[in-house]
């Protein structure tokens, strides 16, 4: 049996590692980046029988599946916690819409007051709408969904 520290580089330690062996950590998070990692890490562990040793507690390798579990559940619960917060918290959002307290969703973009003008300009002096919408600084597809509903409105006067 013989007593190695973790450091840094798991493929060098790996390579070291006998049966028998306690390898000390500091914390499980200094000893894997992630769940997965530290997962692959006390199963290869407890294959070996390798010992590990985490702030002076010794772990044997039959509870290293317990504490997988119990990080497991944690992580589970944190995330029920989470999606139970943001529900309500769209409940809340959505009274208070019903009772017309407060503004909810995108703003609205606003058009410059000479839009209708700009654009007819431009269609009918063969201008490319592109250079008009750059000046406006709107995006294209808002920009084109008010030119669409331009020429509808046009089409029906006539």
């Amino acid at each position: 049996m013989c007593v190695r520290r973790y450091e840094d580089n798991w493929g060098e330690l790996k390579g070291k590692l006998m049966e028998r062996d306690v390898l000390e950590v500091l914390s499980f998070s200094a000893f894997a980046q992630d769940e997965s990692d530290l997962e692959e890490k006390l199963r290869y562990c407890g294959e070996k029988d390798i010992h590990i040793q985490v702030k002076d507690a010794r772990i044997t390798p039959d509870v290293y599946l317990d504490i997988l579990y119990l990080m497991k559940w944690e992580e589970k619960k944190k995330r029920e916690e989470l999606k139970k917060a943001q529900y309500e918290g769209i409940v809340k959002a959505l009274e208070k819409k019903k009772e017309g307290a407060g503004s909810y969703g995108r703003p609205r973009a606003s058009l410059p007051e000479d839009f209708r003008e700009q654009v007819e300009y431009c269609q009918k002096n063969h201008i490319p709408l592109e250079t008009y919408r750059r000046r406006t600084s709107l995006k294209k597809a808002t920009f084109y969904k008010y030119v669409k509903v331009l020429q509808s409105e046009h089409e029906h006067t006539f």
